[in-house]
């Protein structure tokens, strides 16, 4: 059901001291379905859905240094499979946003903020395909 989300909790734990960070997070949906953490460790990318086979699903990214979330899709159509580049700049999704599966990008500032609008990774397209199991 639309509107079924609210605030989720989840416990960040730094494994090398043990030490804990609770962080809220708001969902449209009820699922927290995915997850991928930035290489520098300051962004979360998390996709958001009804459960994790839904239609549609949103796409959204945490700043721990401000402790705000961004949605970076509007929940009209369906992403998944999150993946930051190695230097955090770009957010790599697939998703059905043009009306069949494609490989997206999303640019990124060094704060992890959205620059611009998302746009098909034509690149990957001409390298390679990636299967919904991630291959």
């Amino acid at each position: 059901r639309e509107g079924s989300g609210g605030q989720h909790i989840l416990e960040v734990v730094t494994l090398a001291s043990g030490a804990t960070r609770r962080i809220a997070i708001e969902l449209r949906w009820n699922c927290l379905c995915q997850i991928a953490w930035s290489p520098n460790g300051r962004l979360l990318a998390f996709v958001d859905a009804q459960d994790p086979n839904a239609p549609v699903s949103r796409l959204s990214i945490y700043r721990f240094d401000d402790d705000t979330a961004t949605a970076l899709t509007d929940g009209s159509f369906r992403v998944w499979s999150p993946s930051f580049s190695p230097s955090t700049r770009e957010l790599f999704y697939l998703s059905d946003q043009n009306g069949s599966m494609d490989l997206w990008k999303r640019t990124l500032d060094r704060d992890g903020r959205p620059v611009g609008e998302p746009t098909p990774d034509l690149a990957a397209r001409r390298h390679g395909s990636i299967t919904m199991a991630g291959r």
